[in-house]
């Protein structure tokens, strides 16, 4: 398979979870957006995102996607395969900015942000010393959440549709 972004440039680097029952093969994304992989049975496996290396071009310093988003995340492939699968990224035309703050109105830094858009695109980043993020984006409707992980909660959620290219999609959320 390969991965590339909507415009059909690879990207290299992407991490990959081909599983199926307890069997799990791990195969990164090569400079030429390729992905192959030896499976030991036929059948259906499951192919998933399950990271980036922070060498790859759509990686910032702090290693969190720049000026792209996941499209794909997790899909079946039948073995024997017939066409090669492409995971596809796409690339951001905007952000969705904002703050998170707790319950007495004070920001909240390292606060992970996730987006997710009705066709299930995938963004996120993590909020900064004062609260603020800004995630890469694009058209449609997304719902935007504060996370935290230790232990596992989610904030409420907020829908914001984005029409056009602005920079203006601005959402505050309440950390969880």
């Amino acid at each position: 398979g390969e991965v590339r972004d909507n415009e059909g440039v690879p990207i290299e680097g992407i991490n990959l979870a081909i599983i199926k029952g307890s069997e799990r093969i791990d195969a990164y994304s090569e400079v030429d957006g390729s992905i192959s992989v030896e499976l030991p049975e036929n059948g259906v496996w499951s192919v998933q995102i399950v990271g980036t290396m922070c060498t790859s071009r759509i990686m910032n310093s702090d290693c969190e996607l720049t000026g792209y988003f996941k499209v794909t995340t997790t899909f079946l492939v039948e073995v024997p395969q017939i066409d090669p699968f492409v995971v596809l990224y796409e690339k951001a035309s905007t952000t969705i900015s904002g703050t998170v703050k707790d319950s007495s109105d004070n920001p909240v830094s390292g606060m992970r942000v996730f987006a997710y858009r009705t066709d299930g695109a995938e963004s996120y980043g993590t909020t900064d010393a004062n609260g603020t993020f800004s995630i890469p984006a694009s058209i449609g409707t997304w719902d935007v959440y504060a996370v935290s992980f230790n232990p596992y909660t989610r904030g409420e959620s907020q829908e914001i549709n984005i029409n056009s290219n602005s920079t203006t999609n601005d959402v505050d959320l309440i950390a969880p």
